[in-house]
């Protein structure tokens, strides 16, 4: 019984291992410092869809990196 629970606190730890925060990953080039958003394309009946998907995107973009986002 002890071997076995044991064994189970092992295999939990094990599984852990790999956690990471999604989306902290710094792909680009160190000396890149402003980035542009440039428009989307909307091919459906949404009024002012790519207005919005472009704005939100810049906002995130400014919000959780240290890019400056010119349009």
């Amino acid at each position: 019984m002890r071997a076995a629970l044991l064994a189970a606190g092992f295999a939990a730890c094990f599984c852990g291992c790999g956690y990471h925060v999604a989306g902290r990953a710094n792909l680009l080039p160190q000396n890149i410092r402003t980035i542009a958003v440039p428009a989307f394309g909307n091919a459906t009946s949404r009024y002012k869809l790519a207005d919005r998907l472009r704005a939100g995107v810049a906002h995130e973009l400014i919000a959780r990196t240290r890019y400056r986002v010119v349009a």
